[in-house]
């Protein structure tokens, strides 16, 4: 499973008692406003010598930054300068003070016409927030967020929205690599070696899963901690889809009084270890072999496998079918057009290469390493919008659904930006989709 975050604000709107506050926002054109801020109650506003507005915001707390003094955030006018909809960039800059805090996240939440939330999220530190993206086609509204964990209190200072750097002409800015040229260039293992050779030093995934059974046993427990945070399920029958080795379910079944089962389209060693009087495991492809003497389950979840499912669509349904009425699902999935679907990023370093490479490419590459010829994993081409169709035709309630992002490489972009320009934006910086689902009663 690749290490992504599970962790998201439980609401979206504000919380009752919201004080509103105002910070100092410049937006493109010189433009200046005074964006208010929904708070929490008490004394959370100063000012600073140099006019900037901070804000403090104890463990736990979301503050919510829009220009509409309207804490359901309605359909803001065309003037409103911080309704980001279009198809244009934009980079938000914001400059920090933490103290004590343990994580705290900075979200773009943005509503479509049918209500759906499409969002970002981005790690605040001490050294600030640098953060650029494109807003999604059809978002009628946007706004900020903010959200802390652990004790502490973080101060946010002026935050500009500017567009991108690179779209201001700067002159200092280190040169970029030519556009590539399909007329005269091909996509081959010179190329390939090439760019890999560059982004040797500042690899996508820096620190790969590592699988050792140490490594897998806690990466277990810290999934099963997520999940027991988030969701209700002491006493509950839980069944994971593409368990694997079943390390979640063995740390789950571990802390909590549950009924646990952990199916797979293969089995595997540590199965005999972990199971026990509330854990079993069965080999079973639920779209393609009969499922109908598992019985019903209240909380189904899965975890980086749907994407390597041959039948996606039919294994939702299943998920669908084993719910009792009111079940809960919770559906993690690497995205096809995110910079990472290759799963190879251990020995390949730079952004969609499964985009840019044909397999015959990988192979030859991997062979130039003295291994076994490899093209890239196996990933069905769902996209996020397939998904939500999914769960729609299913009659799935979508109670939550967010994205794992990795910001888009500009100068990457632009270099490759006659193949990559085909797919969205907001297409290719989701890694993951992640979907809270309920099965209506």
């Amino acid at each position: 499973m690749p290490d992504e975050s599970a962790s998201t604000p439980a609401a979206v709107e504000p919380p009752a008692g919201d004080r509103l506050s105002h910070l100092d926002i410049r937006l493109p054109g010189s433009r200046r406003i005074a964006a208010p801020l929904l708070l929490p109650p008490g004394p959370r506003v100063e000012s600073t010598d140099d006019g900037a507005v901070l804000f403090r915001l104890e463990e736990g707390e979301v503050a919510y930054l829009t220009t509409k003094e309207n804490r359901n955030f309605q359909e803001p006018p065309e003037s409103d300068p911080f309704h980001l909809a279009g198809r244009t960039s934009y980079t938000l800059d914001a400059s920090l003070r933490m103290e004590g805090v343990g994580e705290a996240e900075l979200w773009l939440i943005e509503y479509d016409d049918r209500n759906r939330l499409a969002h970002w999220r981005s790690p605040l530190t001490a050294s600030g927030l640098k953060r650029t993206w494109e807003t999604s086609p059809g978002i009628r509204r946007s706004c900020l967020a903010i959200r802390l964990r652990g004790s502490g209190r973080l101060d946010l200072g002026p935050v500009r929205i500017d567009p991108p750097p690179e779209a201001a002409g700067d002159e200092t800015a280190t040169p970029e690599p030519p556009r590539f040229d399909l007329a005269t260039q091909d996509f081959d293992l010179e190329l390939f070696v090439e760019l890999n050779r560059e982004y040797a030093s500042k690899p996508l995934v820096p620190k790969p899963r590592s699988y050792t059974r140490s490594a897998v046993v806690s990466a277990g427990e810290i999934r099963a901690r997520q999940l027991r945070e988030r969701f209700n399920l002491a006493g509950k029958r839980v069944l994971e889809v593409g368990c694997g080795r079943g390390e979640v379910l063995h740390a789950l079944a571990g802390a909590l009084d549950v009924e646990a089962l952990g199916v797979d389209v293969n089995r595997y060693e540590l199965w005999d270890e972990f199971a026990g009087p509330s854990l079993s495991f069965e080999r079973l492809d639920v779209t393609a072999e009969s499922y109908s003497h598992l019985g019903r389950f209240d909380f189904v979840f899965s975890i980086a496998v749907w994407e390597h499912i041959h039948h996606p669509h039919g294994a939702l349904a299943a998920v669908h079918d084993l719910l009792g009425p009111g079940g809960r699902a919770y559906i993690v999935a690497n995205l096809h057009r995110g910079p990472r679907a290759s799963h190879r990023y251990r020995e390949i370093y730079f952004p969609w290469p499964h985009l840019l490479f044909r397999p015959a490419v990988f192979r030859q590459y991997y062979e130039s390493l003295g291994r076994p010829p490899a093209g890239p994993a196996w990933v069905n081409r769902l996209t996020a919008a397939h998904y939500l169709l999914y769960f729609d035709l299913l009659g799935f309630e979508a109670e939550e659904v967010w994205y794992k992002v990795t910001p888009i490489d500009e100068a990457f972009y632009r270099r490759f930006e006659h193949l990559l320009g085909q797919y969205p934006r907001f297409d290719l910086e989701r890694d993951f989709i992640h979907a809270v689902l309920r099965k209506p009663t």
